[in-house]
């Protein structure tokens, strides 16, 4: 039985680089019983970023560290969607498609 933590920030980060994508399809029953997605979530950690209050869509940033201790950031500003980095049309048409393909 899918747990509510399977739509979790940890959750979403794993399947979205697992799989490169998020879909409707990755949001099913089924789909998050995907092992090497709960792998991953299980090693993640969210953490709310003070400093990035204030705005309707939020800064995220991701930090990696490593068993050695070593770390590896990227944050995003902007997010693709957001007013200020729009979504092209090819990328509303492509979204579009994929809510409406039929796909639970």
């Amino acid at each position: 039985m899918p747990s509510i933590l399977s739509f979790s920030i940890p959750w979403s980060v794993s399947n979205g680089d697992s799989k490169r994508k998020a879909a409707v399809e990755d949001y099913t029953a089924e789909a998050i019983r995907d092992r090497t997605v709960n792998d991953l979530a299980d090693r993640l950690e969210a953490q709310i970023e003070a400093s990035f209050s204030g705005g309707t869509i939020e800064p995220a940033r991701v930090t990696v560290v490593l068993k050695n201790g070593k770390q590896f950031s990227k944050q995003v500003d902007h997010p693709s969607g957001s007013p200020e980095k729009p979504f092209s049309p090819d990328d509303v048409r492509r979204k579009l498609e994929n809510c409406n393909s039929g796909k639970p």
